[in-house]
């Protein structure tokens, strides 16, 4: 399956880190595409702990969900609970600097291809 996303900042990471409650129902269960406050989002089921990008960047994941959000929806009310900070576009941890998630910019609409077992964002591959 493949969903086309508009340009923009997206968050790509675990939702619980960076979404109050409302968002968490919002986004609701694995491996579909969602709105949230009127912009698109997605989540993918994850099989372990952490998912991997063909950049080598690697995402902790909470609860088994990796999301593709609006960066306008990451709260930062969450972040300062989670003692968590972006920095550079990447989300780290305040205190160990462990970096957990990042945010990218699209300068123009993308894909997103849902496989089984694995995901593609624009030129991004996960294993998932």
């Amino acid at each position: 399956m493949q969903e086309i996303f508009k340009s923009g900042e997206y968050y790509i990471g675990s939702p619980e880190l960076v979404l109050d409650y409302e968002g968490l129902e919002a986004l609701g269960s694995f491996s579909r595409v969602c709105e949230i406050a009127g912009q698109k989002c997605a989540s993918f089921e994850c099989n372990s702990s952490s998912a991997s990008d063909s950049s080598g960047f690697v995402y902790s994941i909470e609860n088994t969900l990796l999301a593709l959000l609006p960066a306008a929806l990451v709260n930062e009310e969450v972040l300062n609970q989670k003692i968590l900070t972006i920095k550079n576009s990447v989300l780290y941890n305040k205190f160990s600097g462990f970096k957990l998630a990042r945010v990218l910019k699209f300068d123009s609409d993308f894909s997103v291809e849902f496989r089984e077992n694995a995901l593609k964002i624009a030129e991004l591959d996960f294993k998932i």
